[in-house]
């Protein structure tokens, strides 16, 4: 191993050019497949987030939130008429306490209704009843982390110092609940942990851009969304409705169809770099011819010469795939984020799928150097390297 690294530094320059070389193509093949690996994230993500099949699940996205609430709420009554489900919303705002030392965290707003499409895992503690509708302090559950730090506990009353109203806690979550920041269908993940749960009253003054509708399995799809529109015509609603496994779909597509070149054109700088890796190893071979002859003439193998070799391009291209993962790590992470005052993520990750890949890909790259060196070693022999007869 010692004369391998003795031999690589020998050529210094030419191997600190082609580390450089090898750690900028799989670097951006990491980069390229993290961001097709979002489209496979969204998807699983969604699925394990929510409690019901998503070709049952409607969302309507509301594209005029400046409608009269009155008339928008009776679109809504009807709405939740024309099925069995029920039709829930939820928002992302902030909540400022004295129990937190006036520390703005996030808070999600949800309609009671929720629970048809999420259970949350309580640590202590219950989810909204009915009977939380008309109290004199709003009920809410708080995260995990936040309870830890602030010692809250079920039962306590803390003030909404914006809103200038107490709130009771009914109940502490369990580590590790999520739901979403924004639409479901766009799966950026918001963790509850340091975050409280507030509940939407019914005679809601504030229009959401997204609602959503659990059907009945039986219900066809056409029908609901040709009820919906024709309730929307007659309220005077413009809006959008369509099944979220739909929406998922064409997030999907759009995602690998907008990164799928870009992919291609990595896998094809791959098989260049891996081409020209192969060209310099035969070069290096012609560079040495003397020092190989005196090695075949004193006992070594055609075998032997070219595990020699190519080892040197193996630790080369070892080296730079590792450089290569730490500089993924740092530059795409693990998908976390924090916007506003939610830690989020989105999906874009550098995760062991990604590395496994580029280990395979690092290995493949030296293949054709190995096969190089071997149609190269075929062509000397010993007398017509170092002379002789």
């Amino acid at each position: 191993m010692m004369e391998i690294f003795k031999s690589i530094w020998n050529k210094k320059l030419k191997n600190l050019l082609l580390l450089l070389q090898v750690i900028v193509v799989i670097t951006y093949f990491f980069i390229t497949m993290a961001s097709i690996q979002k489209a496979f994230y969204i998807y699983k993500e969604v699925q394990k987030t929510i409690d019901v099949k998503t070709n049952i699940l409607y969302d309507i996205e509301v594209q005029n939130d400046d409608q009269e609430i009155t008339q928008f709420n009776n679109f809504c009554n009807e709405v939740r008429k024309i099925t069995s489900g029920k039709l829930i919303s939820y928002a992302n705002t902030d909540f400022q306490s004295d129990a937190f030392d006036n520390e703005i965290v996030g808070n999600l707003k949800i309609d009671i209704g929720l629970k048809n499409i999420k259970k949350f895992k309580f640590q202590s503690g219950r989810f909204f009843e009915e009977k939380d509708f008309g109290r004199k302090v709003n009920p809410i559950i708080i995260g995990n982390k936040l309870a830890k730090q602030y010692s809250v506990s079920v039962g306590d009353v803390i003030k909404d110092t914006v809103a200038n109203k107490n709130c009771e806690v009914i109940g502490v979550l369990k580590p590790d609940n999520h739901w979403f920041l924004q639409s479901i269908s766009d799966g950026v993940i918001t963790y509850l942990d340091n975050q409280i749960i507030s509940l939407i009253p019914k005679k809601n003054s504030e229009i959401q851009m997204h609602y959503y509708l659990v059907a009945d399995s039986k219900e066809i799809k056409g029908n609901v969304i040709k009820k919906i529109n024709s309730l929307a015509e007659k309220f005077n609603i413009i809006q959008q409705t369509k099944l979220v496994s739909s929406e998922l779909k064409e997030q999907y597509n759009t995602i690998v169809s907008e990164n799928i070149g870009w992919l291609s054109f990595s896998i094809l700088m791959l098989v260049l770099i891996a081409l020209g890796t192969a060209t310099l190893a035969v070069t290096n071979v012609y560079s040495k011819c003397k020092e190989i002859g005196v090695r075949l003439a004193v006992g070594y193998t055609q075998k032997q010469i070219v595990n020699m070799f190519s080892m040197e391009i193996l630790s080369i291209v070892m080296a730079a795939y590792v450089f290569s993962g730490i500089i993924g790590i740092l530059c795409i992470g693990n998908g976390m984020s924090v916007i506003g005052n939610v830690v989020c993520s989105d999906g874009y990750i550098f995760s062991g799928d990604i590395a496994l890949i580029g280990g395979v890909a690092a290995v493949l790259m030296c293949i054709p150097s190995v096969i190089s060196l071997k149609i190269c070693m075929r062509k000397l022999k010993p007398i017509g390297l170092i002379g002789g007869r």
